[in-house]
């Protein structure tokens, strides 16, 4: 970890695996395209929860981040926020007050992981700021947490911790909390850095004046792009043909969906089939004749597509079994760091995969004890 800037995101869920691999794709995709004299040396990073992880999503991470670092999760117990944000699905999200604990970088630009990335970001880590993000599409006085340029500090995940033990957070999340902990001192990006597009968006007019400027799509929102993986070809598109239809916008929610899909597609599935592929047709003769049987030509058992794509064998079981079911690529590939980050290592205790408590308190949640 040399580096003195980092992408970071992070990972408490297996089935949010898709988008935090995807993002990473991305950033590299939309770095590699640029000037190399204005590249800036960063660290891709993903945060993750080894106590809600499988093993098998984390050595997905390590094979595509630069550094994946293991911390505890912070519950939030008080359900309400949530209930009334309409997403108890995320009660994980106060772990990503960790983030101001990576005091080896002087500035870290976090993603969500239902982030892409499509311009290069980099240029952000020469904010003079403290802290910076884009207004909240819904409240736009509040920031939107999915997007933060920072500069982290223990202090300051102390005054977090600190302000959780006096009055929890007002939407259940880190949204909350970060907005309270802030208040009016932050700084405000371009809605083109955290452009959150839902299916019910109507602006369009907007996104066609502005849209070629959009640096960051944030899909927001319980349904997320990958949740069609299993329904969806490689190499195909959602987005409404514009020349038959007159509602088509350049910027339409499908497109965006399908700029997703380009970047998961490319590094992470198969290229679509061509109809013309010769492929061999294996005869299987009855069982009861024996002598046909015994020389019966058997195909050979699958195995794992060349490359960083997925085989067609691999997106059944995927389909199917999720995340889980596919083995990781060959060992011989560069793999990230996996350093751990505990927060009560100072008392002694280094264990992480510990059972989740039924009946903590917000406040031992939050010190993660």
């Amino acid at each position: 970890m040399s580096a003195n800037y980092a992408f970071v995101t992070l990972l408490t869920s297996d089935s949010y695996l898709p988008g935090a691999l995807t993002l990473a794709s991305a950033l590299k995709d939309v770095d590699n395209a640029q000037n190399s004299d204005l590249q800036i040396k960063y660290d891709i990073v993903c945060l993750v929860t080894p106590a809600t992880l499988d093993q098998s999503s984390i050595k997905f991470l390590r094979r595509t981040f630069d550094v994946v670092i293991g911390v505890e999760t912070i519950y939030q117990r008080d359900d309400k926020g949530l209930n009334l944000l309409g997403r108890p699905d995320l009660k994980t999200v106060l772990t990503k007050l960790h983030i101001f604990r990576l005091t080896q970088y002087s500035k870290i630009i976090f993603l969500d992981a239902d982030v892409l990335p499509i311009r290069p970001l980099s240029h952000l880590f020469s904010l003079d700021h403290e802290f910076s993000a884009v207004p909240d599409v819904g409240w736009p006085d509040i920031f939107n947490s999915g997007v933060m340029v920072l500069s982290p500090g223990e202090d300051k995940f102390s005054d977090l911790q600190n302000l959780l033990k006096a009055q929890g957070s007002w939407d259940g999340g880190d949204q909350g909390i970060l907005n309270e902990w802030r208040g009016d001192n932050w700084n405000k990006l371009s809605f083109i850095y955290n452009t959150t597009p839902t299916a019910a968006y109507t602006y369009a007019p907007a996104y066609e004046r502005f849209g070629s400027k959009i640096s960051a799509i944030h899909f927001i929102g319980p349904n997320k792009p990958w949740h069609s993986i299993p329904f969806r070809a490689p190499g195909s598109s959602s987005a409404i043909d514009a020349t038959n239809s007159n509602q088509q916008r350049v910027y339409s929610y499908e497109s965006l969906v399908d700029r997703w899909y380009g970047v998961y597609d490319a590094h992470y599935r198969s290229h679509a089939v061509s109809p013309d592929t010769e492929f061999d047709v294996h005869k299987y003769p009855s069982v009861w004749n024996k002598e046909s049987a015994e020389t019966a030509k058997i195909p050979p058992s699958p195995t794992r597509s060349s490359g960083g794509v997925f085989g067609l064998d691999e997106l059944r079981r995927l389909a199917i079994q999720g995340m889980t079911a596919l083995k990781p690529r060959q060992e011989s590939q560069i793999i990230g760091e996996y350093p751990k980050s505990h927060l009560s290592a100072s008392e002694g205790r280094f264990e992480m995969m510990r059972p989740v408590p039924n009946a903590l308190p917000l406040e031992e949640s939050a010190q993660g004890n």
